[in-house]
């Protein structure tokens, strides 16, 4: 497959010939905006082509019980003591392909009220979330993020809402 990148090109007019694009320093992207930079007589013209980051996708959640919670929203309500099916994001990298889900990091402050345990063979990012009986209600966060080997970091964030476990 092609591979598509984002050459810009910018006039170095730091002092120190930084080649780096610094605030007011003339840019332009390579769809043809280019004239005034090439005709500028400047010593120096800089060509950046950055890599696309990864792009990450949400899969559903779904309780225990095999009650689908979701149809991979961003925003799930669980409720504590609650264990749902959980599965990290599929991460596509425009020139690796796929990023395997035992690269994929989960951060934020969802580890203040859950656990996660793999299930199953790490790299196809099954695993389960469960919900601690003590914990607070509120809104929790988990930021997956997946880095190609440009360094390029593609993140996504699923909020969860955690409230009491409801008594019949």
């Amino acid at each position: 497959s092609d591979i598509t990148y984002n050459p810009v090109a910018f006039i170095d007019e730091n002092e120190t010939l930084n080649a780096a694009y610094d605030a007011n320093e003339l840019f332009g992207e390579y769809s043809g905006d280019w004239n005034g930079l090439l005709t500028s007589h400047k010593t120096g013209v800089n060509i950046l082509i950055t890599d696309p980051a990864p792009v990450l996708t949400l899969l559903p959640m779904v309780r225990k019980e095999h009650e689908e919670m979701d149809d991979g929203n961003k925003t799930v309500v669980l409720y504590t003591g609650d264990v749902a099916a959980h599965s990290k994001p599929l991460a596509w990298d425009a020139h690796e392909g796929e990023i395997k889900a035992s690269d994929i990091r989960m951060e934020g402050n969802w580890s203040s009220v859950m656990e996660y345990e793999d299930v199953g063979d790490v790299d196809e990012g099954l695993g389960q979330l469960t919900v601690h009986s003590s914990a607070q209600p509120g809104f929790y966060e988990v930021i997956y993020s997946a880095t190609d080997q440009a360094n390029s970091v593609g993140t996504i964030t699923r909020t969860f809402i955690i409230k009491d476990k409801e008594v019949p």
